[in-house]
């Protein structure tokens, strides 16, 4: 949060590490089961994308992560 009270850079923040969370499940895909897999999203990419979620989800900026989260899933 910066000093106007947004959430705009946390949540740029965020996008950042969903990023590199993708790129890291992307290359493990090919070399690892479906359960490993699932381990690894949740302890990496759920656990970025749900903390302090109920603080910065109301902000007008959250639309990026939650565009970005949906569009990764598919």
């Amino acid at each position: 949060m910066d000093n106007t009270l947004q959430w705009i850079a946390h949540i740029d923040s965020l996008l950042m590490k969903l990023n590199v969370a993708c790129y890291v499940l992307r290359t493990l895909i090919p070399t690892m089961s479906q359960q490993i897999l699932v381990t690894v999203y949740f302890s990496y990419f759920h656990s970025i994308m749900s903390y302090d979620t109920i603080f910065w989800g109301a902000s007008p900026h959250s639309i990026n992560i939650f565009i970005y989260y949906t569009k990764k899933k598919k």
